[in-house]
């Protein structure tokens, strides 16, 4: 791995350390980005949703007073 072989030579633990943060910090940022969009697509499949409404039995059959 690219990272890892980073790590080794960095030349110093402070480099290292740094190095370390950063990348726990992207690969968090990834993470937070991934469940927002997660969010952003159920947020959309639930507007798309038409409500329930009950269809009464005049409606179905076509039978009622509107004929």
């Amino acid at each position: 791995m690219a990272t890892r072989r980073a790590y080794e030579t960095a030349s110093n633990a402070s480099t290292r350390k740094s190095m370390q943060s950063l990348h726990r910090t992207v690969f968090s940022n990834q993470q937070q980005r991934a469940r927002s969009d997660v969010r952003d697509v159920n947020k959309q499949r639930q507007q798309q949703q038409q409500p329930f409404t009950e269809t009464t039995e005049e409606e179905w059959t076509g039978r009622g007073s509107s004929q």
